[in-house]
């Protein structure tokens, strides 16, 4: 790890939403599969970063549809990734998984990451947040989930930020979030930070250790930035 940063949402218009100190800026409602990337600002600056999710098949991102398993769709992000740097060539897309959306397990990621790199169209790659790989019902289970992930992210090429968060009941949510987080049984769900939810955060600080250690970037929610990292090393 050789930096900290925060991940801001920013409005319709690009401004950042909250404290930009050390802040990493993303789209959280930009949809690949089915957004016009050219209503976007900022996307002809030198240097932009468009940080989105990996798309979602339905009208709502929170929705279980079965249709992001397809093969159909896993092809569709991969047209939607390299017609959008047919026309933005200079910007980096950064993508985050999601159980929900397209890139919904490592395994899917991983597909979709050996493809690109073998004809890479553009600078391409994730950013990784474990806890949004788990459904409700592998919160059980979840220390044996995320030691697959991580073992995993040793083999996983095009990614340099991985984000830590936790997950929590909706009415624990966090106010500065813009995520929520669908589950497939039980009560609604939400992520939420580090430091606050149904998961052991030094626990799961230990199972990442290893891509932890390996991210150019440790990204962490918005809010009590020191109670989340009083779980991490230090930066060096």
């Amino acid at each position: 790890m050789k930096r900290l940063a925060t991940l801001i949402p920013a409005d319709p218009s690009g401004t950042p939403k909250g404290d930009t100190n050390e802040a990493l800026l993303w789209n959280p409602t930009f949809n690949l599969l089915r957004d016009d990337p050219q209503t976007l600002p900022g996307l002809h600056t030198s240097g932009f970063v468009l940080r989105c999710w990996s798309g979602w098949t339905s009208d709502d991102p929170t929705d279980p549809d079965p249709a992001r398993w397809s093969p159909q769709t896993f092809n569709a992000l991969h047209s939607a990734c390299t017609n959008f740097f047919h026309l933005y060539p200079s910007v980096q897309l950064i993508l985050r998984n999601h159980h929900r959306h397209v890139l919904h397990d490592h395994h899917t990621l991983l597909r979709f990451a050996q493809r690109w790199e073998q004809a890479p169209h553009g600078n391409l790659s994730f950013l990784i947040d474990p806890a949004s790989w788990l459904t409700a019902q592998m919160i059980p289970d979840y220390e044996d989930h995320l030691a697959r992930t991580a073992e995993g992210l040793e083999g996983t090429p095009m990614w340099r930020e991985l984000m830590l968060t936790n997950l929590a009941p909706d009415a624990e949510q966090d106010p500065l979030s813009t995520e929520k987080l669908g589950i497939d049984i039980g009560p609604p769900m939400r992520q939420a930070p580090l430091h606050r939810g149904l998961l052991d955060a030094r626990r799961m600080v230990k199972i990442l250790s290893d891509p932890i250690g390996r991210a150019d970037t440790v990204v962490l929610s918005p809010g009590d930035r020191l109670a989340q990292t009083e779980f991490l090393p230090a930066v060096p």
